[in-house]
């Protein structure tokens, strides 16, 4: 409106069919809006039910270990809440949005690690060996253990005999073990003499 003649000014160029519909001073575009407010309500929603989950669960066990996974969850949603109002108040350059969702992504996983902690999905240990149980000496290729005194099988000229279930000086263990049966030999083939 041109306030000084009282008159409106129309323009007389038709709109041109390839300007730029990009919106101007910080709107968003809808889909975008949605996207943005469903990951809020997603994140909110988790970060309140690993909170709760791990008080309820930390108080029920006494499991202390609960309570921090509990403040991690909330260090994390702080980061995320400060980046998000920094970024709205205009106070940040628009190239930290790749740094909020990473954030975001961060307390996704916390929220997820802290259930899984919680509920106690975790690997299941393995099982004791046998050779983890015997108190001396193992022999594999017997199953079998020695239990006693096998400290001296770790020093020179000694090894362990299984015959007199223990370590003895490799010099006299001829005498413990059964004499091997003779090799018998072969005459000579026929051909090379």
């Amino acid at each position: 409106i041109n306030a000084e003649y009282g008159t409106t000014c129309r323009s007389t160029f038709p709109m041109n069919p390839t300007h730029d519909t990009t919106p101007l001073f910080g709107e968003e575009k809808p889909k975008k809006r949605l996207f943005v407010l469903a990951t809020t309500v997603l994140l909110v929603g988790l970060v309140l039910e690993s909170l709760i989950v791990a008080v309820v669960f930390g108080l029920k066990d006494m499991v202390y270990d609960h309570f921090i996974m509990a403040a991690v969850v909330l260090a994390v949603f702080g980061v995320v809440v400060t980046l998000n109002r920094w970024l709205s108040e205009g106070d940040l350059d628009p190239k930290f949005r790749y740094l909020l969702a990473a954030v975001v992504a961060l307390a996704f996983l916390t929220c997820v690690s802290t259930n899984l902690y919680v509920f106690g999905m975790r690997p299941k240990p393995i099982p004791p060996t046998p050779s983890s149980q015997c108190g001396g000496f193992y022999a594999a290729s017997t199953n079998s253990c020695f239990p006693g005194d096998v400290t001296k099988c770790n020093l020179t000229d000694f090894c362990f005999v299984p015959v007199a279930r223990a370590c003895l000086n490799c010099s006299n263990v001829t005498r413990f073990l059964p004499t091997p049966p003779p090799i018998p030999t072969q005459p000579p083939p026929a051909f090379l003499e």
